[in-house]
């Protein structure tokens, strides 16, 4: 047994032996081919550095250190790998930012021509110009705002508690809800409170002595009305003039009017800041609001809802507002050489309104009814299905509006007859009037605006009868009847129309 474990052991040296000579040879023979003439390759011509790295090359790949950092690094390579599909396909999974899809639309509008306090001056086109963004809003191929979340007071109906509660929880407060749309317009007079803290908007019955006492206070209003709707969408629109008196001219207020404010550090930009809201307004205030040179309302006006139709309306709000800037701007530079710079004023909480789309399309945009005009907001139904719009009388002028800087002296249009005027204009119109047959009792109220040559324009219909045909032909009368004969001696330049079409179908 010893010796067969002895002969084991001298085999396997010898073995090793042969090996260790054999490995020794085939390094020779390799060293040697390298300085053989026959050997054309580009291999080193110093075969101990070829065998230097051959040993450092195996050294490396047994070292254990050396072969841990390698897999070290491969595995870390292929984490960053992982990692970054990781990320790819989180962020194609992850759900888009957030969008506001609005529910529901509601638009409430003031326009303020003439104060109680007849010591402040009034302001002109102010009505018209509500009466003009209100048809636009409720018309189901521009605005698409439903008729009955429209809502319009108007001189001696916008007293500080009708607009109050209408923007309370008479109407406003009682129906829009987070993802809804809100439009409010104002065109009156304004100026800042007495501590430069907010903005009073005068209303029908505030006192020029002491307009904290019954105005509205802009700031305060868009802040709880954004706090209680939490609506990111609310828009207000301002068509302010200065706090005017008769015997004050616009610059003296305008200067007057902004310092305490200044004072306070507030602005537009604060306000709309500080409520969450949005803001266009017609101008920085204490600034005149100039009228549009070939319309009967406010170059604001008039460029609004020019910005508001592009595209048939189908345009973001903060291209709108970008527009109106631009074009007021030019415009009343050039027609009155005068500066007027429409104030834009976006909000962090309300930036989902300069996205919006004003025309965007509602479940109430297609209402089962026309609206009806005619409910105080302290009268109106508990329902909210309708429109308060308070316009003028059936038939009504304006021969007391006057303008901020004078350019029309109203004081020379003395009293006018206009009975005479009146019975003809309505003969001639009837007499163009063709309603179509095989219908019942209709009635149709349009509004619209004679201008000093008798020329009628601004046509548009305020109250419809439901019926598109009937409608139609109420405003194919005005265009035949357009020129009526030139307006009478002592009257204004051009009045303003709110005229009724009817008739009653009696049986044999």
């Amino acid at each position: 047994m010893r010796n067969r474990n002895f002969r084991l052991h001298l085999f396997c040296l010898f073995l090793s032996q042969a090996v260790l000579a054999s490995f020794v040879m085939n390094l020779a023979a390799s060293a040697q081919s390298a300085h053989s003439p026959l050997n054309t390759s580009d291999a080193p011509e110093a075969p101990h550095t070829t065998i230097k790295q051959s040993v450092s090359a195996a050294k490396a790949a047994l070292n254990p250190v050396n072969a841990a950092k390698k897999a070290k690094q491969a595995l870390s390579s292929t984490n960053s790998a992982a990692k970054a599909a990781k990320e790819k396909l989180t962020k194609t999974l992850a759900p888009p930012e957030p969008t506001y899809t609005v529910r529901d639309k509601w638009a409430f509008l003031v326009g303020l021509e003439a104060f109680n306090d007849d010591t402040v001056k009034p302001m002109k086109n102010a009505q018209q110009n509500a009466v003009l963004i209100s048809s636009f809003l409720a018309s189901p191929d521009l605005g698409k705002f439903g008729p009955s979340r429209v809502v319009v007071v108007t001189n001696n109906k916008a007293t500080k508690n009708n607009v109050t509660k209408a923007l309370g929880d008479t109407w406003l407060l009682k129906n829009a809800l987070p993802n809804d749309l809100i439009v409010l317009y104002f065109c009156t007079r304004a100026q800042w409170k007495s501590d430069g803290s907010d903005l009073l908007l005068y209303m029908f019955d505030t006192p020029s002595s002491q307009p904290e006492l019954a105005a509205i206070p802009l700031k305060a209003t868009l802040t709880n009305l954004q706090k209680r709707t939490q609506s990111k969408h609310i828009l207000c629109l301002l068509d302010l003039g200065p706090v005017v008196r008769t015997d004050d001219t616009a610059e003296e207020a305008a200067t007057n009017d902004d310092s305490a404010a200044t004072a306070a550090g507030m602005s537009l930009e604060k306000i709309a800041q500080e409520s969450g809201t949005t803001i266009l307004a017609s101008n920085v205030i204490g600034g005149k609001t100039y009228p549009s040179s070939t319309k009967a309302c406010s170059a604001f006006v008039e460029n609004l809802l020019e910005g508001l139709a592009t595209s048939k309306g189908e345009i973001e709000f903060e291209q709108v507002a970008q527009y109106v800037v631009k074009m007021v701007k030019d415009k009343v530079a050039q027609d009155f050489r005068k500066e007027q710079t429409p104030v834009f004023a976006p909000s962090e909480t309300g930036a989902p309104m300069l996205k919006t789309v004003v025309a965007t399309a509602v479940k109430s945009s297609t209402p089962e009814k026309h609206a009806k005009f005619g409910h105080p907001p302290e009268r109106a139904p508990d329902d909210s299905h309708h429109v308060v719009n308070i316009p003028a009388p059936k038939i009504t002028t304006k021969t007391k509006v006057e303008d901020d800087d004078d350019d029309i002296d109203y004081s020379k249009f003395g009293p006018v007859d206009y009975g005479p005027y009146m019975s003809k204009m309505k003969r001639d119109i009837q007499s163009k009037w063709i309603p179509p047959k095989g219908f019942k009792d209709q009635k149709v109220v349009a509004v619209f605006t004679i201008m000093k040559d008798g020329s009628i324009t601004n046509a548009s219909i305020a109250d419809g009868s439901g019926v598109a045909q009937i409608d139609e032909s109420a405003m194919a009368a005005l265009k035949s009847a357009s020129p009526l004969d030139p307006l009478p001696a002592g009257a204004p330049p051009y009045v303003q129309m709110r005229y009724v079409f009817e008739w009653k179908v009696t049986k044999n």
